[in-house]
Formats: structure tokens, C-alpha cells, sequence
């Protein structure tokens, strides 16, 4: 069989217009998601963003001799994973574009980045599950 039509369009690829994923959190009792957070790829200027940020941080931390971290200590250690939990939710959360199913004194839920910060602390699982669907391509490619 010839995929001699089969191609792939940079155009869209390289566009503005990146697909958005659904990560469904909560679903009814057969199986349907009824609340959950829509992302954006690693591809998107919001991800792209929170990541240089970090970076800049990283590297700003490694120069001033104040803020070097030993390792080799417990705190240290302690202090390293600590950080790398902060940036994961920092991530997770600067792609986070819309979210559905949630109530906040009664009214929907909208992402900000306190309210992410608390979901994704609270319920690690969650944040797992929107760094994994990061990690694929499959779920933003267009079609």
C-alpha cells in the first residue's frame, strides 16, 4: 500500500493555532470525564515561557553563591526536589488554557495560577497525568 498522498503540513505544524488536549480528572459512573483541564504542547509560546523563565532562575541560583544548593545534604537534597516539583507545577500550569467541571464559590472554576498551583499540590496524580499528556505529540497534532 502507497502513501503517496499522505503528507504532512508545515504549515500548520508551525501556525499559532496549536491543538489543544483534554486531560479529563473526575469521571461519572460510566466512565465519562466530567471535570478535567484543556492544555496546550510543549510547542506553545505559554510552555515555552514558563520554561525559559525557569532556566533563567536555574542559572541565576548556580551563580550567586547564596543560593547554591549542596546536594549532598539532606536539606540539600531535599531542597533540590522541592524545586523540582515547583517547576513541574509551574509547567503544568502555564499550559493549562481552560478547565471544565470545576466550581469556585459556586461559580465555574478559571485557571490561575494560585488556583492550579493549589489543585495540582493537593492532587499530584493530576499533575502526573497533565506531564505525561506533555510528553505526547499525538493529542495537539492536527489532524
Amino acid at each position: 500500500m502507497t502513501q503517496a498522498n499522505s503528507f504532512v503540513d508545515i504549515d500548520a505544524l508551525t501556525g499559532n493555532d496549536l491543538a489543544v488536549a483534554d486531560v479529563p480528572f473526575v469521571f461519572d459512573e460510566d466512565g465519562n470525564p466530567i471535570a478535567g483541564v484543556k492544555i496546550v504542547s510543549k510547542n506553545s509560546n505559554q510552555y515555552q515561557e514558563a520554561q525559559r523563565a525557569i532556566e533563567m532562575l536555574a542559572v541565576k541560583r548556580a551563580v550567586i553563591k547564596k543560593q547554591q544548593i549542596d546536594v549532598k545534604t539532606d536539606e540539600g537534597a531535599a531542597q533540590y526536589v522541592d524545586i523540582g516539583k515547583v517547576n513541574q507545577i509551574k509547567l503544568a500550569s502555564a499550559v493549562v488554557v481552560s478547565m471544565y467541571g470545576f466550581k469556585a464559590g459556586g461559580q465555574d472554576a478559571t485557571p490561575s495560577p494560585e488556583l492550579l498551583n493549589k489543585i495540582f499540590t493537593s492532587k499530584p496524580t493530576w499533575l502526573t497525568q497533565v506531564s505525561l499528556k506533555l510528553e505526547s505529540d499525538s493529542g495537539f497534532l492536527p489532524a
